[in-house]
């Protein structure tokens, strides 16, 4: 018996669980280990279904490393960045734990903007234009540099920190709210300015161990809260992969242009890098750009892009955790795609009592019964959802990401569409994105 424990408390992190549970069921016992056990810290009421959820802050790390250790965990994997710019990968590892995910110092590629654009121009891996400031006067004086501007704060803030203005009235107003009034508190005491960038977003995710990498397939994660790319940027409102616009020759050059000089030039600076690279590009006239570092998966393209394995992901990360990285090959043709379902109201503002009775294992057992030919092609992966009186409620702004499967993404996206369409009740106060992958 394997005891995993996966720190977080989202879709990615069930995501992940399910992932490692489906091996005992569907990887060949010729090339599968023991069973798992798995542990979630502090996970949700969905996580509750595949282990046992351990009400550990994902801020304790002292706690997590202690728990690790009582309970003989033989692996922890990270799912949010939080917890690695807080250090959980230095404490377990002076504990002599395993554990996958990049360092603190290694994690600033997320956690630090201003240290992410100047790890790109060290390694001369493309990216916008940019300039780092600290008070207004200066922001001020720097923002005449650029035509259009992206805002960014330098520090973490749960997806909100990026503000894309359309003019220069937008463009203070958002560096008033980061410099100002500290709307982002420490996050926002220094910002990056950066050059506006046109073309289509897609996200590459690489394993790296040991100084060496694989790609996954791309993705595309939806960003914007409503239809056609408009309202608020949130979390992600859904995920494709794999993406008809990219094709092998982009790969390699995405490859070429940025994974291998970052993942080169982070061994030579002498930084172990153990985990996931997540790079965020635009694919511009120039060719790709990267918007963003991330230092773990993605969310909700870990729900599209793990199921697309079929060999042992347990063997794939064990092997991380060693410093080794074991070949993927065993990849599906199908294509996968997520839609978000969150509150009506998210993200701006989080409803309470919110009750999820179309969630409820009764109701999901009916529609399974009533439309098993479609159920077998749906995974749903619930995330901001808690126990209440022995009734599920929202605990979160996203619900939960229903995924498809299919032979190509336009059967993906009718399946999906299908499947949401006899889940969720006309008058439930959730909303979801109805063009994910057009």
């Amino acid at each position: 018996m394997k005891n995993v424990l996966i720190v977080g408390s989202g879709g990615r992190e069930h995501a992940l669980g399910l992932a490692l549970k489906r091996r005992a069921s569907e990887v060949p016992s010729a090339s599968r280990s023991d069973a798992v056990q798995l542990f979630f810290a502090p996970g949700h009421a969905g996580t509750a279904a595949l282990g046992e959820n351990v009400p550990i802050p994902m801020s304790d790390i002292e706690a997590l490393a202690q728990f690790a250790e009582e309970k003989h965990i033989d692996l922890t994997i990270v799912g949010p960045e939080a917890p690695l710019a807080l250090g959980v990968v230095d404490r377990f590892k002076r504990r002599g734990l395993a554990i996958v995910g990049p360092t603190r110092d290694a994690a600033a590629l997320e956690w630090s903007k201003a240290y992410a654009k100047a790890a790109m121009r060290r390694y001369g891996v493309p990216t916008a234009e940019f300039a780092i400031v600290k008070d207004m006067e200066e922001a001020r004086h720097r923002l005449r540099s650029f035509e259009q501007v992206v805002i960014k704060a330098d520090g973490l803030a749960q997806g909100k920190g990026v503000i894309v203005a359309d003019d220069e009235a937008e463009a203070i107003q958002a560096l008033e709210m980061m410099l100002v009034e500290k709307r982002f508190g420490s996050s926002g005491e220094t910002v990056v300015l950066e050059e506006r960038l046109y073309g289509p977003e897609i996200s590459v995710h690489a394993l790296v161990a040991g100084g060496k990498y694989h790609i996954l397939p791309p993705a595309r994660d939806y960003k914007r809260a409503y239809d056609g790319d408009t309202g608020p940027n949130t979390g992600g409102m859904g995920a494709i992969t794999p993406l008809p616009d990219v094709d092998h020759a982009l790969l390699k050059q995405i490859e070429e242009s940025i994974i291998a000089p970052m993942v080169g030039g982070m061994k030579e600076d002498g930084i172990d890098y153990c985990g996931i690279l997540y790079a965020g590009l635009m694919i511009t006239s120039d060719g790709p750009k990267v918007l963003e570092f991330n230092v773990r998966f993605g969310d909700p393209e870990t729900q599209v892009l793990l199921p697309g394995y079929t060999g042992d992901w347990l063997e794939v990360f064990t092997g991380m955790a060693e410093g080794t990285l074991k070949p993927l090959k065993d990849w599906t043709t199908d294509a996968f795609l997520g839609v978000v379902i969150a509150q009506e109201t998210y993200p701006e503002r989080l409803l309470s009592e919110v009750a999820l009775p179309w969630l409820e294992d009764e109701h999901l057992a009916r529609i399974k019964d009533a439309h098993a030919d479609l159920w077998q092609h749906i995974t749903l992966h619930p995330a901001g959802v808690r126990r209440e009186g022995g009734k599920l409620v929202a605990a979160g702004g996203r619900i939960a990401t229903l995924v498809a499967r299919g032979a190509n993404l336009e059967e993906a996206h009718e399946r999906a569409y299908l499947a949401l369409a006899l889940l969720v009740p006309d008058n439930a106060p959730v909303m979801y994105r109805q063009d994910i992958g057009r």
